[in-house]
């Protein structure tokens, strides 16, 4: 540590040094804060000293931010001169880092090792490697702004050495930032969960075994929203609530007693003064949020009503086109959420200043090579041939590669992002990323957009033959390979955009990865200075997943998953109403009502109605359209269902749950019409609800649900026999089971994530956005060894002969469980453990008939999925939200 303020402490920096010293202490350390007089011992410092100001320096630096980045480098000289082993920043505590496990033995037999990739939160070495290395950094610390004609800090040096092999990793993210800890520790929204806790149990300190220090720089403080100043104090309290829960001995007790103050009342107060909001503040914060609600839902249903808005273009000269890439996962119509999230990102890059494109598959089609570029993708690995997702991730790059020009993902929404600063591709057309090798904001001219493309499959051929990969190898994965890692050869150039006036301290991507916490607090700005020095923010899962709090008018909403569109749109209101004007919301009324606010009455509009959000009856994954028909007949909208199960003239939906004698329906009287193409598949109730003019009030659903054991030995022979399946799913089964017997694909681990096999109850519940239950969508659920029950209701509601008995029923449910070996029977079970507790299947035996599925009422399913849930381990309850993520439970 060097005071940079005329060589003065300050009292906010003698804090964070106090608690610095006093966090590692309590875990066995012998804390020593070095300074530039150590660095000063080295026997060379002189020839030191020298090369630093020999070096190829941008002109005109800053005295400030030049004196930060030779801090930076001397420090590693310091230590070298002392002949330490660790290092930190003066931000890092330790958790779980006891001296007595990782004091004794180096990690990577002593080489200088990183914890947290390249960043130097936390690094490990030999004393008598520290010299060799510190010298090496400052080495291409020069490198690095003779090519990059920038300033560069020991961050750019540690990289480049971890690509040449220099500097080691421990093997695992032992130390993350403030705004960066991961969703499965709790879902708190990083460090700063600790200093506002909220009920935490022993699974939490579980969780956090596996983390071994955080770090509370002073940027991501800033992004927090608190005061840089009281960091010292952030520090402590987090430590304090992390012992007090997990650790002992409580941090500031010790602390207290180390200075001879024990017994005394102490107080942390971390936040500046804030009144409390009345309960007016609190009607008119709710109301503001309905508002909201209303107008992002008119948004999303207009393009649900006419889905050819979604990729309506016409080009102008005097706007730059902003590009993104849109492919429904399900069927040829996205799903709600989707809807929104692109009629908020097209409305905020329109209000920018940009001409928003979204590109399709069909524009990668053009593509000339596109057919072997697909088949290579599809084929990268074995876990690529049912995951659609990654490869089309993989894919929009031969899109854009028609186009050129600007991408954007389609939750990546604009900062400061001038069109009369950026409307000409930077770097020269060069391939240029906003955010390292997260793809969210990226550039380039067709040529470039192509070498890329097909780079990354080059990069994912390389794990095509690792048939043990536990994970799918994305294309985030292939460019940081690529373009940063193992992979990189001399003709793979990427060039980074960074933060405006880089300094050591804030110096990182131009896209925001995090949500600034502000956002969640009416009463707090935004910190405009720091947002204006990115130009835009990445509104991902993982963001939204690592905050903690409530959006204001959304308080009854427990997951913010639900709402991710509509934190979208509020951080754009927020950005707009404290950084940038104009108003968000006011614009987007404008543009779909055509007044000035929600209030004013619209044509659009089912007089009268309430907000999809509110109503929460027929809710999908962002909440159900209660859909008003607009000018479509009704054979248009019969052809639009496509293959859906609905009945537009007997106001009928059948949810076709997989193995469950579904196809009987499918195929009855049910379903006829002239323009009805032909019904099938196996399609979630909530993705009727993105059908226009569908809704709970007019329409009743149904569905059958079978034995959950006896359901999976009929998927498994189905799926190994590739009847009736097409090529690529004839390949999943050869890749997948081969000639395996049902034990031995039990004891490898029922693929979950893969359709077919996922449990029943996930086709049939969906989440109420308005407060986060889980709901059964689904009115009426019958029995599948009770058939006739389902044919007695059908040709009673709906006419004599409308569905027969399906003489092969008897063939279906043959009882094959009670022949598995115990351990398999006893996976299985586990695995659709939900499904027996809520529709009551006897879990030991399978002849005898328990299905209670006839006899629950639909308020009493409600009740069972939250009770079902709860009795689960914690192991199966994190498998359950990272399969279904689509439900929250």
């Amino acid at each position: 540590y060097e005071p940079l303020r005329d060589g003065k402490v300050s009292i906010g920096d003698a804090m964070v040094i106090a608690a610095w010293k006093h966090g590692w202490s309590q875990s066995g350390w012998n804390p020593r804060v070095l300074s530039r007089k150590d660095a000063q011992e080295l026997h060379d410092y002189d020839e030191v000293q020298d090369s630093i100001h020999k070096m190829n320096w941008p002109p005109k630096p800053s005295e400030k931010n030049m004196e930060r980045l030779i801090l930076g480098y001397l420090r590693y000289f310091a230590l070298a001169a002392v002949g330490g082993e660790y290092i930190s920043e003066i931000s890092t505590m330790p958790m779980d880092m006891p001296a007595t496990k990782y004091g004794k033995q180096l990690p990577n037999n002593g080489d200088v090792s990183t914890f947290v990739n390249q960043v130097p939160m936390l690094l490990s070495g030999r004393s008598s490697e520290w010299e060799h290395f510190a010298k090496e950094l400052l080495h291409e610390v020069d490198e690095c702004m003779k090519e990059k004609k920038i300033f560069c800090s020991d961050v750019d040096a540690l990289e480049r050495l971890m690509m040449q092999n220099k500097v080691k990793q421990t093997g695992s993210m032992g130390v993350l930032p403030a705004t960066h800890l991961p969703p499965a520790l709790g879902g708190f929204e990083g460090v700063f969960g600790l200093i506002e806790p909220q009920q935490r149990d022993r699974s939490f300190c579980d969780a956090t075994k596996t983390l071994l220090a955080v770090s509370m720089d002073s940027n991501s403080v800033r992004i927090g929203g608190y005061d840089v100043e009281k960091r010292g104090i952030l520090m402590a309290r987090a430590m304090q609530t992390y012992h007090d829960l997990c650790a002992g001995p409580e941090f500031f007790e010790s602390a207290m007693k180390k200075v001879g103050m024990e017994g005394v009342t102490y107080t942390a107060n971390i936040n500046n003064k804030v009144e409390e909001p009345t309960q007016a503040d609190l009607e008119a914060i709710e109301k503001e949020g309905a508002d909201h609600r209303k107008i992002v839902d008119a948004m999303a249903n207009e393009y649900s009503n006419d889905l050819s808005k979604i990729w309506e273009f016409t080009p102008d000269d005097n706007l730059p086109i902003m590009n993104t890439f849109v492919k429904p996962l399900r069927g040829s119509r996205p799903g709600l959420q989707e809807l929104t999230i692109i009629a908020i990102w097209k409305h905020a890059w329109r209000q920018a200043g940009w001409n928003p494109r979204v590109l399709s598959l069909e524009d990668a089609k053009k593509y000339p090579e596109y057919e072997k570029v697909e088949y290579e993708v599809r084929h990268l690995h074995r876990r690529m041939l049912h995951n659609e997702y990654e490869v089309m991730c993989y894919l929009r790059y031969f899109a854009m590669a028609t186009v050129g020009g600007y991408m954007s993902d389609f939750d990546t929404v604009p900062f400061h992002f001038p069109t009369s600063e950026y409307g000409e591709l930077p770097n020269s057309g060069n391939f240029t990323s906003f955010s390292r090798h997260v793809p969210a904001l990226l550039s380039g001219s067709k040529s470039e957009w192509e070498y890329v493309a097909k780079r990354l499959i080059v990069e994912g051929k390389k794990h095509t033959d690792e048939a043990n990969l536990p994970y799918t190898f994305s294309d985030m994965l292939a460019l940081n390979d690529a373009f940063y890692g193992k992979g990189k050869t001399d003709k793979d150039h990427i060039v980074d955009v960074i933060a405006k006036q880089p300094n050591y301290e804030n110096s990182g991507t131009s896209v925001i990865g995090w949500l600034p916490r502000a956002l969640f607090n009416q009463n707090v700005k935004f910190d405009c200075t720091l947002l204006k020095k990115h130009v835009a923010i990445h509104v991902s899962h993982s963001a939204v997943g690592h905050k903690s709090g409530k959006l204001p008018g959304y308080e009854k909403v427990d997951s913010r998953q639900l709402i991710r569109p509509y934190i979208m749109a509020e951080l754009m209101h927020k950005y707009h109403n404290d950084c940038a004007g104009p108003d968000f919301f006011e614009s987007a009324a404008k543009e779909v009502f055509g007044g000035s606010t929600a209030k004013d009455s619209s044509p659009k509009e089912k007089e009268g109605s309430e907000t999809d959000a509110v109503k929460g009856d027929s809710v999908s994954e962002a909440g159900s359209p209660e859909d008003t028909p607009g000018t479509k007949s009704m054979e248009d909208l019969v052809e639009a269902d496509g293959s859906l199960q609905i009945s537009r003239e007997h106001k009928v939906m059948f949810v076709h749950v997989p193995q469950t004698n579904g196809h009987t329906i499918d195929q009855s009287k049910l379903f006829v019409h002239p323009k009805k193409a032909t019904v099938g598949g196996h399609n979630r109730i909530m993705d009727f609800y993105t059908r226009e003019g569908i809704n709970s009030n007019d329409f009743t659903s149904f569905a059958i649900a079978g034995h959950p054991c006896e359901r999976f030995m009929r998927i498994f022979d189905s799926v190994k026999e590739g009847t009736d399946r097409n090529p690529q799913e004839v390949e999943w089964a050869k890749n997948n089971i081969g000639d395996m017997t049902v034990d031995e694909f039990v004891k490898k681990g029922i693929p979950g994530e893969y359709s077919p096999f996922q449990a029943m109850w996930s086709f049939m519940f969906m989440t109420d956005m308005t407060n986060g239950d889980t709901k059964m969508g689904v009115d009426n659920v019958f029995c599948q060894e009770q058939f006739e029950d389902v044919v007695s209701w059908v040709n009673k509601k709906y006419g004599p002969g409308f569905l027969q008995e399906d003489k092969n029923l008897s063939a279906q449910t043959v009882r094959q469980c009670q022949n598995l070996e115990p351990e398999t029977r006893e996976a299985i079970n586990d695995h659709y453990a939900m499904d027996y507790c809520i529709f009551g299947f006897d879990t030991n035996n399978s002849e005898v008939d328990t299905c209670e599925a006839r006899r629950i009422s639909k308020s009493d399913y409600e009740t069972r999925v939250e009770s079902c849930f709860s009795r689960l381990s914690l192991e199966t309850k994190r498998r359950l939200k990272k399969e279904y993520p689509q439900h929250i439970l």
